[in-house]
């Protein structure tokens, strides 16, 4: 347990930091995070910003400097949204090569793909879909039934589901858990359809940060607020991991028992952390 990551910064030259849970909650920036970034910057380590985000990271780079996180504080965010986009029109992963261009999108109503912008289109009708894209959720505690409805649709006709953002839930404001994108993507797996995921804890968003950085694996420090995600994902990249208390996991554990941290930690033995503190500062 540390309090501080002073304690620890000497061992790392390059940080890979999570957002939501870590540096905001969506609505408001934890103060003490914002310190812990400048003081990073300041330090001259190198911070890229690993978000499993549905959205680019130039959008959600938008939404945090509108949230009071400036740019100049790191040097790029890396998205779910941005894996997912490179895998389909960039790299091309032969796992998606001959699929179609028509998406049937599950997404708030103020987000777009940018796969929109590379010759997608959005299909009219599920019969008439290539493939199911979910980018973003609702702020709600589980996924509406409409798109339940339509997840057993599209497993009628046998369409594969590309997943942008694998989180199976995120703060909210207040300390409130919700449900995210990657509940969907579960949901249709156990229902028998196929879905394909981008960004924590898969190792391809890995390879690309640690590219970004050229920095050796051991150099490099993850930090995020959850074990399924963060943390697992650092461990299959050969990366320590810092885990952050009060985030997704913040309703199991109560830091003045130790006892519940245990348990927590106990509960997903292949992804402990290297340390543990109670939030980004």
């Amino acid at each position: 347990m540390i309090e501080s990551v002073d304690e620890i910064s000497g061992r790392y030259d390059g940080y890979l930091v999570d957002q939501w849970g870590v540096l905001h909650d969506g609505e408001n920036v934890f103060p003490k995070a914002l310190s812990a970034l400048s003081r990073l910057k300041a330090a001259g380590k190198r911070v890229i910003i690993l978000s499993n985000s549905g959205r680019s990271g130039r959008e959600n780079m938008q939404s945090m400097q509108e949230m009071g996180i400036s740019p100049d504080l790191y040097e790029r965010v890396l998205s779910a949204g941005d894996d997912a986009l490179d895998a389909l029109i960039g790299e091309r992963d032969a796992a998606y090569r001959g699929w179609g261009r028509r998406i049937w999108l599950f997404a708030r109503d103020r987000d777009r793909p940018d796969l929109l912008d590379h010759g997608y289109e959005l299909a009219a009708t599920i019969a008439e879909a290539d493939f199911l894209f979910v980018q973003s959720m609702p702020a709600l505690p589980a996924p509406p039934p409409t798109w339940i409805d339509q997840l057993r649709e599209a497993r009628n006709h046998s369409l594969p589901l590309i997943c942008a953002n694998p989180d199976l839930t995120r703060v909210k404001g207040a300390g409130e858990v919700v449900a995210a994108p990657g509940m969907l993507a579960e949901l249709y797996s156990e229902m028998g359809g196929q879905s394909h995921y981008h960004g924590k804890p898969w190792p391809r968003i890995y390879r690309t940060a640690l590219k970004l950085l050229g920095l050796p694996s051991h150099r490099v420090l993850a930090i995020g607020d959850s074990l399924v995600h963060d943390m697992r994902g650092a461990r299959g990249a050969g990366i320590d991991s810092l885990f952050v208390v009060n985030g997704v996991h913040r309703e199991r554990i109560d830091l003045s028992r130790p006892d519940t941290l245990h348990a927590e930690l106990g509960s997903y033995p292949q992804d402990r952390p290297e340390a543990v503190i109670p939030n980004f500062a």
